[in-house]
This record gives C-alpha cells, structure tokens and sequence, in this order.
C-alpha cells in the first residue's frame, strides 16, 4: 500500500504547525503548505531511497516525464504524496490561522 507512514505524516504535521503559527492573517496557505512539503523532502540519495520505501514505492502520478533520474522520480512521488496529505490537513483554509485550526484538530492516524 502506498501512502506517507506514521512517522512522514507526524513530520509534515509538526512543519506545518510551525509555518502556519506564523502571521495568522497571511492568505493562501496552500502556497505554505507546498513549500513547507518541498523543504520536508530528503535530498540525499539514501534518504530519498529510505523516504520511497517507507512510504510504500509510490509512483508519481504526475511529472515522471521531467524528472532527471531515478532519484528524482521518487522525489517527486513523495511530493505528490506530502502535498495530498497536507492539503487534507487543511482542506480549504483561507489563511494560516484557520490552517492551524485544521491541522490541530486532526490526530495522526496509525
């Protein structure tokens, strides 16, 4: 089964608590939550290879054609994973304090 483990989701969460703990007002956290899923990616070969594998050998639904290697390809699989799982997180917030509000109120499922 392919999808972030335990661990990956308590990750993003805890990034996504901090960054959203910013400037409540800010709009668009969406945008944070991209960036926030860009900077959790691992940039290591091991780490990235490690990262694929705990998150169950995705494959990228989108982007496979512009991806540089193989490395890069499980990079982007794990993107697309991230970013589906923190826009769940914050389903249609309309600022980082409303953001917060969602991502607090849901627990880490097992």
């Amino acid at each position: 089964m392919t999808g972030l483990n335990w661990h990956q989701r308590q990750e993003l969460r805890e990034m996504l608590t901090e960054a959203f703990s910013y400037d409540a007002d800010r709009p668009y956290p969406q945008d944070t939550a991209s960036e926030i899923v860009d900077s959790w990616l691992p940039v290591y070969y091991h780490d990235i290879r490690q990262g694929w594998i705990d998150a169950g050998y995705p494959e990228p639904e989108e982007g496979l054609e512009h991806a540089r290697d193989l490395h890069h390809a499980m990079q982007i699989a794990l993107f697309e994973l991230g970013y589906e799982y923190a826009s769940g997180l914050i389903r249609n917030a309309d600022t980082h304090a409303e953001a917060l509000e969602a991502v607090q109120a849901e627990g880490v499922p097992a």
